[in-house]
């Protein structure tokens, strides 16, 4: 099934706190900013996950598609340890391109 930029654009509308940078939290980095400069960086970082981050959910959705479906969470690793996983086996399969934000890996779990 191929994904398009419309598959990415409606998960991220449902899911309101989701970034690039994976989920919305106040940084030690953003303690400097007023609250109207946090809320447009979010904006922002919303807007790149939807604009720019295509190649990289559709890896992610690749990925996925080839793990086995399990009963239980697997608390043992994060989103973050997962989208490197991701990156290392786009590497090992000859894609170039293969980084993956936090926020592309999560939004194929939000698929459903």
């Amino acid at each position: 099934m191929a994904l398009s930029t419309e598959d990415l654009i409606s998960i991220v509308d449902k899911v309101p706190n989701l970034t690039w940078k994976g989920f919305r939290h106040n940084s030690f980095f953003d303690r400097d900013l007023s609250p109207e400069q946090r809320e447009d960086m979010f904006r922002s970082d919303r807007n790149y996950l939807k604009e720019h981050c295509l190649k990289e959910f559709e890896l992610a959705c690749q990925w996925l598609n080839n793990c086995s479906k399990i009963k239980n969470v697997n608390r043992r690793h994060g989103s973050y340890t997962l989208k490197h996983y991701v990156e290392r086996w786009a590497r090992k399969n000859g894609i170039e391109d293969n980084y993956v934000s936090n926020g592309a890996f999560i939004s194929p779990l939000k698929k459903g």
